[in-house]
């Protein structure tokens, strides 16, 4: 099963964010409360945690870019 990772909302006012950086690369294995990127929004940039265990499939949004709320980022596969 694959599980989205999309742009999170976090400040009130933000509507788009930069993704800043990846702490994780593709093929890595993630556990709840890694931080997986940093994001910028309008106000200041921060960490994006991840919510589920698994490996970090397919990253769609690089470093440098935007992208709108709940845009997909990347996605997130089951082990095994």
């Amino acid at each position: 099963m694959a599980t989205p990772i999309e742009m999170p909302q976090l400040s009130d006012t933000m509507t788009e964010g930069t993704l800043v950086k990846w702490h994780k690369s593709e093929g890595d294995t993630i556990e709840v409360g890694d931080i997986l990127a940093d994001i910028e929004t309008d106000k200041a940039t921060m960490e994006m945690e991840a919510f589920d265990d698994g490996i970090l499939g397919k990253i769609y949004v690089q470093e440098g870019e935007k992208a709108p709320l709940g845009a997909q980022l990347a996605v997130l596969v089951e082990e095994g």
